[in-house]
């Protein structure tokens, strides 16, 4: 058994088994960028359609941006572009 078997937060969250998914459906009415490789051998792409669904549950606008590289390693085959999406995409979140 773990040193802790259950670590609970203030607002009675469990800590020790956090899920992407219903961390996603709390984003609320905030602008979300997700970027996934179609070859990651570590992350499943079919979690990032479960991951943006979850969002949009919550009410969250998920801009996505799907590339054929491996995980994590959009930004290393797509600097270019991969710079040019992120900044748009902060300049049109962070905008008056």
């Amino acid at each position: 058994m773990p040193l802790f078997a259950c670590l609970v937060d203030a607002s009675g969250d469990d800590l020790t088994n956090p899920s992407p998914f219903d961390q996603a459906r709390l984003i609320g009415n905030r602008p979300f960028f997700l970027v996934h490789g179609t070859s990651d051998d570590m992350v499943p792409y079919r979690q990032l359609h479960m991951l943006v669904e979850a969002a949009e549950s919550g009410g969250t606008h998920v801009q996505l941006w799907t590339t054929d590289s491996g995980h994590v390693a959009s930004f290393i085959d797509y600097t270019a572009e991969y710079d040019q999406r992120l900044t748009a995409f902060f300049t049109q979140a962070l905008a008056p």
